[in-house]
């Protein structure tokens, strides 16, 4: 075995994943801290599949900030995202398109973003599940970034051409479609051929 962040086409395949959502857990050991498991999807898509992105605070959540303060008092029982958003998406995803998830949110807050996604219910309509992409980088970092800087769009920017690289150079762009409430994120989805 080797240490390595990424993982070869064979080691893919050995996975035996199927089309859509696929549940993993994998390991890390260390020294002093002994095996820590972590949970995981992985989303297995054809080549030639329309992904719709979409921004998460301010798009789907009424606001840039609330939904992140919810996440440190889980006990408030409100609604934060925007009226019609589900049954918007839903029927989206009903025409053939996937959604996939990105926002410049830190890594850490995965597990509160994820479930927050999954509760997102509005009369019949849930939103359509898709993948969860975040910053990998700390609470305070990303907040420094996205506050601060104002510069969300630049680990938006890498993740969608990384993904991008995924499909064949001779097939269209797999992103069809964005949503997003600030320039950031039409800087963002723009500069790799987003419409």
């Amino acid at each position: 075995y080797f240490k390595s962040l990424k993982i070869t086409s064979d080691q893919i395949r050995k996975l035996n994943l199927k089309d859509g959502l696929n549940d993993a857990v994998f390991s890390i050991t260390t020294k002093y801290q002994g095996t820590t498991k972590c949970t995981c999807s992985i989303f297995l898509w054809d080549w030639n599949d329309k992904i719709v992105v979409s921004d998460i605070d301010g798009t789907i959540t009424k606001s840039l900030v609330l939904p992140i303060i919810s996440n440190l008092l889980p006990t408030v029982a409100t609604d934060w995202s925007q009226v019609g958003i589900a049954n918007l998406y839903t029927l989206i995803h009903q025409n053939g398109y996937k959604f996939m998830y990105l926002s410049a949110r830190a890594i850490g807050q995965s597990h509160y973003t994820r479930e927050y996604l999954k509760g997102v219910r509005q009369g019949d309509y849930n939103l359509p599940v898709g993948p969860l992409l975040l910053s990998p980088s700390s609470l305070r970092s990303a907040f420094h970034k996205e506050v601060i800087e104002r510069k969300p769009e630049e680990f938006k920017i890498h993740c969608l051409r990384n993904i991008r690289q995924l499909f064949p150079q001779t097939s269209t762009n797999p992103f069809t479609a964005g949503f997003g409430n600030r320039i950031n994120d039409v800087w963002a989805y723009t500069t790799i051929g987003v419409p």
